[in-house]
């Protein structure tokens, strides 16, 4: 069995383990660690990187997957990939002085105000591994599948496919997150020569219409004689229905116009977060 080497970096000694390998930074403010993951994922390895910032005392860095096979230049050698792609979920992340994480040279240990917590190099390693080790982002994952349903929906009701017309963003367009829509957003033709209501709410409204007709003898006390007496009633809510069905249309079909313009608002925003492009910061867990 091989036992652990200990390298110097600039927060102090580490014991490095078997199979890991760190790399000190050419200033020498940092490096990086290369190790195994408990589970033996098969040519993966995290990517551990600490260095000192610019502030006295600011610490920097980060916790990545990387792919061991591949040769490309990036990354100190690696290829950093999703860990959503394995078996198991792992949260990849950032920190910064933000995160209130200082060192203190002269006692030699990582400190943590909001939490008056000190850490040893060895320590603050292992926490940024159980921190990568979590799967911060379950949360978001499920919230980006309930939008893209949503979006769906919204496009179906404007008679478009959201999947097939604007299901894509182009993340190299100038870094501008373009969205490729190439349907052309049409006013519906006017329902009973007046209503702008497009036809998948027609549709939509009739199913309502058709249930509510079927099931309003076995929930109310009306049978089908008194409701026909009261025929001008069920026509004004009619056309309080449809009135209001028209204003949905419109107000989504202007939505989808801002959209393909990619002016700010509701379904753009939404449309990013389904793809990432705008998610929550991880706030790491110094308690572990």
């Amino acid at each position: 069995m091989q036992k652990a080497t200990q390298k110097k970096t600039p927060f102090g000694d580490y014991d490095l383990a078997p199979g890991d390998k760190l790399t000190l930074f050419q200033d020498g403010r940092g490096f990086s660690l290369l190790a195994d993951y408990r589970e033996g994922i098969p040519n993966r390895k995290m990517m551990i990187k600490v260095a000192l910032g610019k502030s006295k005392g600011e610490v920097v860095g980060g916790v990545s997957m990387v792919d061991v096979t591949e040769d490309e230049e990036v990354n100190d050698g690696y290829r950093i990939v999703g860990p959503q792609d394995e078996g198991h979920r792992y949260t990849s992340f950032n920190f910064s002085g933000i995160d209130e994480v200082t060192w203190d040279p002269n006692q030699k240990v990582f400190i943590v105000q909001k939490h008056n917590k000190h850490f040893t190099i060895t320590d603050f390693l292992d926490v940024l591994r159980a921190n990568h080790q979590r799967d911060y982002l379950k949360t978001q994952r499920r919230n980006q599948i309930l939008i893209r349903w949503f979006l769906i929906a919204i496009f179906w009701l404007a008679d478009l496919s959201y999947l097939r017309d604007a299901g894509f963003v182009d993340l190299w367009n100038d870094g501008r997150n373009k969205t490729r829509f190439d349907a052309q957003v049409k006013q519906p033709d006017p329902f009973f020569g007046y209503f702008k209501i497009t036809r998948n709410m027609v549709f939509l409204l009739s199913i309502i219409g058709l249930i509510a007709l079927i099931a309003l003898p076995f929930i109310t006390d009306l049978d089908i004689e008194t409701i026909g007496s009261t025929g001008w009633v069920w026509v004004f809510f009619a056309v309080v229905i449809l009135f209001t069905f028209e204003w949905l249309s419109q107000m989504i079909i202007r939505s989808i116009e801002q959209f393909k313009n990619e002016k700010e608002g509701l379904l753009r925003d939404l449309h990013l977060r389904r793809y990432g492009l705008k998610s929550t910061q991880v706030k790491l867990d110094f308690n572990i």
